[in-house]
């Protein structure tokens, strides 16, 4: 709906064609935008040999323009009381690519392929690992900045990404796993030390390894 009432039809018109021609330059210029971060993401995946994730200027670019991408409501701990706003893509009915590492909920990754499931207290079943890990980062308030800003030199040198922030005190990374672990170790080290933990690399109660990305299975 157009807001904006015009006394003469001539200058209707007139408000009526600005407005068009300024969505249609905001259009494209979102999607030259888009085009230019996807080229980026290819050369640097080319360049490492392996995917990297989207970063998330290019994915709140697409989620303006793609009606598959939403936000799914997953509960914290099994607690249907606690959720957690995980951005995925809607694929099939019922099953969803994880867009973003989620901070609160572990145990997924972005690219995790997910099926809703009312039956699980996780209000999901997982279907498919989507070879990333993911990493959170704790931090004093008046340091995560700065941590920020050093983080995303080190672990975007190995093709990982910032993919969200847990409150004032967190930060969440998604890494491709094709990096190998002795490297996206070293770069974390050398930022916080042991002040970070994986997502879904152990199992969440006996603390083993998980192994999903020997074999690519979930």
């Amino acid at each position: 709906m157009l807001e904006f009432i015009c006394l003469k039809v001539e200058n209707c018109r007139n408000c009526v064609a600005e407005y068009i021609l300024s969505n249609l330059i905001s259009y494209h210029l979102t999607m030259a935008n888009l085009a230019a971060l996807k080229l980026k993401r290819r050369l640097k995946s080319a360049n490492l040999g392996y995917a990297v994730p989207m970063s998330l200027d290019e994915k709140f670019l697409i989620i303006e323009k793609d009606p598959k991408w939403r936000v799914l409501d997953l509960p914290i701990d099994g607690d249907p009381e606690m959720v957690e706003e995980v951005l995925v893509e809607a694929l099939i009915v019922g099953q969803f690519r994880v867009a973003s590492s989620p901070g609160m909920i572990l145990g997924l990754a972005a690219d995790d392929i997910i099926e809703a499931d009312s039956d699980s207290p996780d209000g999901y079943r997982l279907i498919k690992r989507g070879q990333n890990v993911a990493v959170h980062v704790f931090c004093e308030v008046d340091q995560r900045d700065e941590i920020e800003a050093a983080l995303n030199q080190t672990i975007g040198q190995i093709g990982g990404e910032l993919d969200g922030k847990m409150g004032e005190t967190g930060l969440c990374y998604t890494i491709p796993v094709q990096a190998g672990f002795t490297k996206i170790e070293y770069a974390l080290s050398r930022v916080v030390r042991d002040d970070w933990t994986y997502s879904n690399v152990h199992d969440l109660e006996t603390g083993e390894l998980l192994n999903w990305w020997l074999s690519g299975a979930a």
